[in-house]
């Protein structure tokens, strides 16, 4: 049994999922939209309910440093991994626990991703990368080979990072933009 933790609008993404995959979650845990760090002590001291113990976690938040709080308080108790059947997934994927992978998303060969990411469709890896924890990849986004990708990192629909880039943690490529380090 899991239990999505978050926001609506990344729940629901979930589901498109759980379904492709006829898996389903056993609830959820949902906040609100603009759900702030500062409020996450009251949210975990919920999570800390002995009753929940049996449940998995699967942090669905938009907020890469709150997904990151909840993947690093609940390491032991994440949730497989959401990885839609239409995506084309290389077979030498080294992958963490709780990320959502959407339909027609591209993985490559020899490319490593922590936890808790959440990659959108249409977005392409390619080869050779390291991702960390928490990151937000968006629709129509390109990794190219040879890239480390920091903790916290946000990719903007449609943004690329170049071969050989090392993108630092927590920084935000906006819509489009071409990554110059």
């Amino acid at each position: 049994m899991f239990l999505h933790i978050g926001h609506s609008s990344l729940s629901h993404l979930m589901q498109l999922v759980e379904n492709e995959l006829s898996v389903f979650s056993s609830g959820y845990c949902l906040t609100e939209e603009g759900f702030k760090i500062e409020e996450c002590g009251t949210f975990l001291g919920y999570l800390n309910n002995s009753a929940l113990d049996e449940y998995q976690l699967f942090p669905a938040v938009g907020n890469n440093a709150i997904r990151h709080l909840l993947i690093q308080q609940y390491a032991l108790r994440l949730a497989d991994n959401l990885i839609s059947p239409r995506s084309v997934i290389s077979p030498d994927l080294q992958i963490g626990k709780a990320n959502l992978i959407m339909p027609g998303v591209f993985i490559g060969p020899n490319i490593k991703i922590g936890s808790g990411n959440i990659i959108l469709p249409g977005a392409i890896l390619s080869h050779d990368i390291v991702i960390s924890d928490a990151c937000f990849i968006s629709p129509n986004s390109v990794i190219s080979g040879f890239c480390k990708i920091g903790n916290e990192v946000k990719i903007g629909s449609g943004a690329v990072v170049p071969p050989n880039s090392s993108v630092e943690h927590k920084i935000e490529l906006k819509q489009n933009e071409v990554y110059n380090a």
